[in-house]
């Protein structure tokens, strides 16, 4: 499936990887070093997904969804490890329920995860969550779905085309990433960053 490249960029704008939910916390709780550091890793999270919905993009353009699949399930995370590394941060992408088996939340992750899925189901703002281990701070940032999602994450009988779902189904053997709708949590971007 081919797509109007006005939709792609909003795609960009609006897209799965957007972290846009720290400007609700409650700063008066925290001190200024972790609202410093939460919005560090706020705009490493952007960069690095600008950059993954940027290649993305691409794919889609030139071949559709299938194409796009094919740059996920071959070049995403090394993609992921080079921003990584030229951001000077680790980052990655996870989720409780991962298309590809190097995503899958660790029990610290999931635990932001679910409860973060209770705050979106209960209408609330899903806030981002910093964490201090040794000399390094770690950020969750959540990653919410929006309609352009749905291609690949949608309900696989009335959203994900037969040829996607096919391909998503040989590239992926357990995958658990469908089934979304619009405005749910579809994971988080994990954001390393050491202190300075």
């Amino acid at each position: 499936m081919k797509f109007n490249i006005g939709l792609v960029i909003v795609f960009l704008t609006l897209s799965c990887s957007d972290t846009n939910h720290d400007e609700n916390m409650d700063k008066s709780k925290i001190d200024e070093n972790t609202i410093i550091r939460i919005q560090k890793g706020k705009e490493l999270a952007m960069k690095a997904g600008n950059e993954l919905m940027a290649n993305l993009t691409l794919a889609i353009a030139e071949k559709g969804t299938v194409n796009a699949l094919e740059f996920c399930a071959t070049k995403a995370i090394d993609l992921t490890d080079s921003i990584s590394n030229e951001l000077g941060a680790y980052l990655r992408r996870v989720s409780d329920k991962n298309r590809n088996l190097n995503n899958a939340a660790n029990a610290q992750e999931l635990s932001y995860i679910l409860k973060a899925k209770k705050t979106l189901n209960s209408g609330g703002d899903v806030k981002p969550q910093l964490t201090q281990v040794g000399t390094k701070s770690i950020g969750y940032y959540p990653i919410i779905t929006n309609s352009l999602c749905m291609q690949c994450h949608g309900d696989p009988s009335t959203e994900i085309e037969e040829e996607t779902l096919r391909r998503i189904d040989s590239l992926y053997r357990d995958d658990k990433a469908r089934g979304y709708d619009v405005n749910e949590l579809r994971g988080i971007w994990v954001v390393e960053m050491s202190h300075e």
